[in-house]
């Protein structure tokens, strides 16, 4: 909703001031969430966001590679205030635990955590771009038309199968499915022959298995 507001005027890119002890706790708080690769990636430096004025908009992050203290540093040098929100103050708040609790423990022992965790932060944003290229040529192989060969998904392992079909899934402009969700489909193309129907309900939509092939209706 907020960036909804934000882009509302018409704009065509907004900037925004998360920064690297921003993206640190992202990790962290992901880490605790149990995310794959895509959000242990935390935030990305630019994103395209759909908006109701515009077919495509840019969120652009130019600061994630500066830590707070720098931040703050360059303002008290040139004299530029800043509102802190009263509701960083709210230790209920998740985020606010790791920032004011987990953050300050983590640097007595680990010395600049902010700077490692934002590192692991690209190097799993790049893993996550692997994964989807590796998606999008299975697909590719399986895709007849606008089904995919069931034949060709079973001769991937269960890694790569689960992968392909986060992938494809995603293509439909459809929320990501669980773990749990994605890896009981997985089973249930395995546990069954090709000429079974099936069906999996997901996000307002159904995946369908008839005569052979994988839809989305």
């Amino acid at each position: 909703m907020r960036y909804q507001l934000l882009l509302a005027p018409g704009a065509d890119v907004v900037a925004l001031a998360h920064h690297a002890d921003d993206q640190a706790e992202t990790v962290l708080l992901q880490l605790l969430r149990g995310a794959g690769p895509k959000g242990l990636a935390a935030m990305p430096g630019l994103r395209a966001w759909p908006t109701n004025s515009l077919p495509i908009a840019l969120l652009w992050r130019p600061l994630l590679d500066c830590t707070r203290s720098e931040l703050e540093a360059y303002a008290r040098l040139h004299h530029l205030g800043w509102i802190e929100d009263e509701s960083n103050r709210d230790l209920r708040i998740r985020r606010n635990f790791v920032r004011v609790e987990v953050m300050p423990l983590l640097a007595r022992g680990f010395g600049q955590p902010v700077i490692a965790l934002v590192r692991s932060a690209r190097h799993l944003a790049a893993a996550a771009l692997l994964a989807d290229a590796l998606g999008d040529i299975d697909i590719a192989q399986a895709k007849r038309a606008e089904a995919l060969d069931v034949g060709v998904l079973k001769a991937l392992d269960d890694v790569r199968l689960a992968n392909l079909l986060r992938r494809w899934i995603e293509h439909q402009r459809l929320r990501a499915p669980s773990e749990s969700r994605l890896l009981a489909l997985v089973r249930a193309l395995r546990q069954t022959s090709n000429d079974t129907r099936l069906t999996w309900q997901h996000d307002g939509r159904t995946v369908l298995r008839k005569k052979g092939f994988l839809v989305i209706a």
